[in-house]
């Protein structure tokens, strides 16, 4: 971490970004920048924001305590029979994800730094895949390697890697045990990105009226879109054999075409019950 030259001491290359108290006055990228905005727009309002600086370890637990103290609580009253209380992100995950950027992020050639957009559900790193990785393997468990294998190792005598891979499937697992969808990455030839998407309560609304044309299939489909709008995961169910809000929704093919998807991931509304739809309809025209 240190050295002897000309009779003082002095840090090294690596003990700057991990002792130093000011690593970014030497190196520009070695920070942690956070934001986030009172939406989801880069027109909204900043709530909050902090370029977080320091020693290393004192550097990621200040990042840790910034997540956790926006991270928000949700009760869910409707899913089962008893009240279930949970966040809207992990911590487990949040900090694997932050801690992989930090450690497999590209010093050389950008001055970058980390940036967490929270809550805009994104992890920006520096540097692209590096080594064995490629855009193909990452992402499994055990495909790894180390653009900065000294900094890995003065992480892992920290206590805040292990150096077997394992950071993302121990993020994807928390995400999937706290009801958030699934973990995303863009990765390009300079920075990779974690898309971390919000847990969503499961409210079911219901339509059911028995007489034809009072307009339940047109207002669950506008239910069904304003939902996504609101980035709320919706799943519409068609069970009436006539199968119109099925008809109304748009397909796979068509949801593509649609102009304004955001890190290609359109506000769906999706459909599970077109098939049992079919089902029904085969079933009364059986002899």
């Amino acid at each position: 971490m240190v050295c002897t030259h000309k009779g003082e001491i002095v840090p090294t290359l690596l003990g700057i970004p991990v002792i130093g108290k000011d690593p970014k006055a030497f190196v520009p990228g070695a920070y942690v920048q956070f934001l986030r905005r009172a939406g989801a727009e880069l027109s909204d309002a900043v709530k909050d924001a902090e370029a977080i600086s320091g020693p290393l370890s004192e550097r990621i637990l200040r990042v840790e305590e910034k997540l956790e103290a926006h991270i928000e609580l949700a009760r869910d009253l409707t899913s089962g029979p008893r009240e279930v209380v949970r966040s809207d992100y992990p911590p487990a995950a949040l900090r694997q994800l932050v801690r992989n950027a930090v450690l497999h992020r590209n010093y050389e050639g950008t001055n970058a730094s980390v940036r967490i957009y929270g809550f805009d559900d994104e992890i920006h790193g520096p540097g692209g895949p590096f080594g064995q990785v490629s855009r193909g393997n990452f992402g499994p468990p055990g495909v790894t390697d180390y653009r900065n294998p000294h900094l890995a190792e003065a992480m892992r005598n920290l206590g805040f890697v292990q150096k077997f891979g394992f950071g993302i499937p121990i993020a994807r697992k928390a995400l999937g045990e706290n009801g958030n969808p699934l973990l995303e990455f863009v990765v390009e030839d300079t920075h990779v990105v974690a898309i971390v998407a919000e847990a969503a309560t499961t409210v079911p609304v219901i339509a059911f009226f028995n007489k034809s044309g009072v307009g339940k299939t047109p207002l669950v489909c506008h239910l069904a879109w304003m939902y996504a709008h609101l980035d709320v995961p919706v799943v519409a169910t068609d069970l009436d054999p006539q199968a119109n809000l099925t008809a109304m929704l748009p397909d796979e093919e068509q949801l593509g075409e649609l102009p304004g998807h955001r890190r290609q991931k359109a506000n769906r509304v999706r459909w599970s019950a077109a098939a049992a739809s079919r089902r029904r309809r085969h079933c009364a025209s059986a002899p």
